[in-house]
């Protein structure tokens, strides 16, 4: 017997026909909203026409492909990115975040895309100090809402944590100058610090933690984080 089409699919034939209706395209879908603060190359920065560039860009805009949606990108300060992602302002944060239990209590994470270790810099030359003991009752520094406070606070509980540092100073800068001891930071920021020091600093060859890269999106996105998973996953290959 040969079936009857339904009642919807009639009113869709109707209306295609009669008139001329049409269903919404990739371009009508609203865009997902990607937030970083764009520091943090090859994974996300800009280019020199103000673009978003990177790894981590990439790789949301091959998802957003996927789902037929576009990408809009706003730039927030680090320690905005997640609680955009958690109050719904934003659908992604992508900035190099690295993931922690507290963190997974507030958005949920990809897959991770790169994995990396949390370390520690000083100054170069002797008498300067060369293993995380040496950084007891010392200046380290480290920037405010990231891992590496997490890290220093567990692996280093006698450091005097630096968390801010002066408009227009680096931690590279400061460290030169004297005004901090040490730097903790992802392994993967090391050649940046270095670059800004102008000179080699100094890495302590004993990393405070492992540490795993992924994209934060929000607690109830399974479609998108299956989209960025699936992503993620083939450029693993």
């Amino acid at each position: 017997m040969k079936s009857q089409p339904t009642l919807p699919a009639l009113l869709l034939l109707l209306c295609l026909s009669a008139f001329g209706c049409r269903m919404p395209d990739a371009a009508e879908q609203p865009p997902l909203i990607a937030v970083s603060n764009f520091l943090h190359p090859p994974f996300s920065s800009r280019d020199a026409d103000g673009n978003a560039v990177g790894i981590e860009v990439d790789v949301i805009e091959m998802a957003a492909h996927s789902l037929g949606r576009r990408v809009e990108w706003r730039e927030l300060a680090f320690a905005e990115l997640l609680n955009a992602v958690a109050s719904d302002e934003a659908d992604i944060a992508a900035a190099t975040i690295g993931v922690t239990e507290p963190r997974k209590r507030l958005v949920a994470f990809t897959k991770p895309y790169f994995q990396t270790e949390i370390v520690a810099l000083t100054r170069p030359g002797g008498g300067e100090p060369a293993t995380l003991d040496a950084l007891r009752g010392k200046r380290v520094a480290t920037d405010r809402g990231t891992t590496a406070v997490e890290a220093t606070v567990k692996r280093i509980p006698e450091a005097i944590r630096v968390l801010v540092r002066p408009a227009g100073r680096t931690w590279a800068q400061m460290l030169l100058a004297g005004e901090v001891d040490a730097i903790v930071l992802d392994r993967s920021h090391v050649s940046k610090f270095t670059a800004d020091a102008g000179v080699d600093l100094q890495l302590i060859d004993e990393p405070l933690r492992e540490e795993f890269f992924a994209l934060a999106v929000g607690l109830d996105a399974t479609d998108l984080r299956a989209a960025l998973d699936r992503v993620i996953e083939k450029r693993s290959k």
